[in-house]
């Protein structure tokens, strides 16, 4: 049984938002087997995970150091033109480099969640360290399109990739244990020049048995987005659909509805609650009890890397999918047979209408899903050997 130091970028509570869930999942399969110390940066003054007794069970102990926004915007500006991309200097904190260099001779390992995180290894043996990449942060960023744009964080996304993937490509080659979510992401990395031995492959996974099954008979009027929307692809993705998608679905169904679950800032919020056919519920506790009994579920993304956790979600539930190519990457072939793939706003309706024609394909879209949830993403099964990194 090891020590291992847990450091992440962000709280990993209260989980919401891929990334989180990845890391809690990855940690609760650890500690099976291994002690888990967690270290967090957090930009609430507020938080603390004393508050978190659910945590109790994954962390022997649980530490955060408050990150102050304004800090991270000055170091942001101060190594804009610096080897490093500008995510590594958003979350570059000193009080958390003493925090680690106080404690790092009681451990074993180090587990680092995310690249941006790698600048804490400092002063650990390579052979100690396992970085969670989770995905490919460069070929999300490659996906960008300068025509195509729709914020001034994408707009710094689509000038960072190129060093992105320079950072990615260096920290693979320098540490022998790096993890990755798909194989499209580790193809991307290995053909950029990263060592393909480096990296390891574990899939993302869902509890089936923490979600009811949300299909009915009864004729639905209601689409429903399950995501993180604070994330950028998840916002522009919701932003596609509401403006190019259900225009054209109301021209044929005017009481055909948009539901949005998950959290988002208030300007957001905003943006998205003006569309009259939209209703955003914001964050909730549980997704079963909020996401109704609708039409279907669509995943609209435009760019994106790894595995779209909201399909799992959607396998869960019951719910029959409709995705966009990219949205559908990385899953097992099984799954991707059971999506409706979707790239253009007709190509959407089409794949909507089709739905609503055939209460036979819903029910048989609806019990294919959660038996490839059961069958091919149970958590246990895709983090399996992880903890023999250690």
């Amino acid at each position: 049984m090891k020590r291992i130091l847990v450091i992440t970028s962000r709280e990993i509570f209260p989980i919401w938002g891929g990334d989180r869930l990845r890391i809690f999942n990855i940690c609760k399969h650890l500690s099976k087997t291994h002690i888990l110390d967690l270290v967090s940066l957090t930009d609430n003054k507020n938080f603390n995970y004393k508050n978190c007794p659910e945590l109790t069970e994954v962390f022997k102990n649980s530490h955060s150091i408050y990150h102050s926004h304004k800090k991270a915007i000055a170091n942001v500006l101060t190594g804009f033109w610096k080897p490093r991309s500008v995510q590594e200097y958003f979350y570059k904190n000193k009080e958390l480099f003493k925090h680690i260099d106080s404690v790092k001779s009681n451990y074993d390992f180090v587990l680092c969640h995310l690249f941006r995180m790698e600048q804490y290894l400092h002063g650990f043996p390579e052979e100690q360290c396992v970085v969670e990449l989770t995905d490919s942060l460069a070929m999300n960023y490659n996906r960008l399109r300068l025509n195509h744009l729709h914020s001034l964080l994408e707009t710094l996304y689509f000038l960072e990739k190129k060093k992105v993937l320079k950072r990615e490509v260096q920290i693979v080659n320098k540490y022998p244990k790096c993890c990755i979510i798909s194989q499209n992401d580790k193809d991307y990395l290995v053909a950029h020049g990263a060592e393909s031995s480096h990296l390891f492959l574990f899939n993302n996974g869902v509890d089936v048995g923490n979600f009811p099954n949300c299909y009915s008979d009864k004729y639905s009027n209601t689409i429903v987005f399950i995501g993180n929307i604070r994330a950028q692809h998840n916002l522009t993705a919701c932003l596609f659909f509401s403006e190019k998608v259900m225009p054209l679905m109301r021209k044929n169904v005017r009481e055909i509805k948009f539901k949005l679950i998950g959290n988002i800032h208030q300007k957001a919020l905003n943006a998205l609650s003006a569309f009259p056919y939209n209703e955003v519920t914001g964050g909730v506790e549980n997704i079963g009890e909020n996401v109704g009994e609708p039409l279907c579920a669509v995943c609209s993304v435009q760019s994106g890397a790894g595995i779209q956790n909201k399909i799992l979600e959607y396998f869960a539930l019951g719910i029959p999918v409709v995705s966009s190519s990219i949205g559908a990457e990385g899953l097992h072939p099984e799954a991707v047979e059971n999506i409706l793939i979707a790239d253009s706003p007709i190509e959407y309706v089409h794949a909507i209408e089709k739905l609503q024609k055939s209460p036979i394909l819903r029910k048989e879209m609806s019990n294919k899903g959660i038996q490839i949830a059961r069958e091919h993403y149970s958590w246990y099964a895709k983090l399996t050997g992880y903890e023999k990194l250690f």
